[in-house]
């Protein structure tokens, strides 16, 4: 599926059940980029997202990032890591993925600052449209691993 049709379906989707059986929205999911980290991550700063902590050991940089309204926290990592493919479940393209991303961002469930009246799956859905749309704005390729086939957006060079 392109990465357009996708983001379509996701915005226009009121059924959190939907979401999740058919459109890979879960917790526990990754996103990949191929972007440069510090200006991601500034971009991510300058929208709906604040960090809550930065860290990282032995070269990798992790930042624990929140979507504003809540009920969702991310950890956006500077690599992609041979664990990151096995960890969440990337199967066959993970060779592939390794060699063509260089940044992670893992979705979580936030419980502990919730939407009110808004399910957790339509607060990942809605930072998973954000991402989608950056993907297409600034002209970096992304990958939605969390969906079956993984939905991939490789911009024109």
């Amino acid at each position: 599926m392109r990465l357009d049709e996708y983001l379509k379906q996701l915005e226009t989707c009121e059924d959190p059940e939907r979401l999740q059986k058919e459109l890979g929205i879960n917790d526990n999911r990754s996103v990949l980029l191929n972007v440069n980290f510090d200006e991601f991550v500034a971009d991510l700063l300058n929208q709906r997202f604040r960090m809550h902590q930065s860290g990282g050991n032995e070269g990798r940089i992790n930042h624990i990032i929140d979507f504003i309204p809540g009920t969702v926290r991310m950890q956006v990592c500077n690599r992609v890591s041979p664990y990151d493919t096995e960890r969440f479940g990337m199967g066959e393209n993970s060779e592939r993925q390794l060699a063509e991303y260089n940044v992670s961002v893992c979705l979580h469930l936030y419980q502990e600052q919730e939407i009110p009246d808004t399910d957790w799956r339509i607060a990942i859905a809605q930072v998973v449209i954000d991402f989608g749309k950056y993907a297409m704005r600034k002209g970096v390729p992304i990958c939605f691993s969390h969906v079956k086939p993984p939905v991939e957006y490789k911009p024109a060079k």
